[in-house]
């Protein structure tokens, strides 16, 4: 029997363009393919311990694939960008293609803004409630 394939997307929750990335990967995620998962939680928090990171490093966007399954594995920064955007509908699907741009240079461009992402698109003092028809997808709230 196939494995069923789980796909989270750990985010910084008081990150103000964090969670608009998440609301419009809500919006072009109509299967709800995606679940989600405050940085800030204690459920991302115990995954990122058991891939070896340190869960209070907020400065990246991370994306687990088969969660809770053997090959359960971590994407990172504009990888897990990248990824996301090739699995939704909508014109933003057609990002994927930034992956034609060499990794590590994604990642300057990533590691660039999300030092400025506070300051630019502002911050929450707590991660603010989803909508109440999407609450299911966030496994913290």
């Amino acid at each position: 029997m196939a494995e069923v394939e789980h796909e989270i997307i750990l985010y910084d929750g008081v990150c103000g363009l964090c969670n608009r990335f998440v609301k419009r990967v809500v919006d072009h995620d109509p299967a709800g393919h995606f679940q989600f998962a405050s940085l800030q939680g204690p459920l991302a928090g115990s995954i990122l311990i058991s891939m070896g990171k340190d869960p209070s490093q907020l400065k990246s966007i991370y994306l687990v694939k088969n969660y809770g399954g053997e090959n359960m594995t971590l994407l990172t920064k504009a990888a897990a960008a990248v990824y996301i955007f090739g699995k939704l509908d909508g014109p933003i699907h057609y990002l994927k293609y930034l992956s034609i741009i060499p990794l590590p240079i994604l990642n300057l461009g990533y590691d660039l803004i999300a030092a400025n992402r506070y300051r630019v698109f502002g911050k929450h003092d707590v991660c603010p409630m989803p909508n109440p028809a999407h609450l299911g997808r966030f496994l913290d709230h």
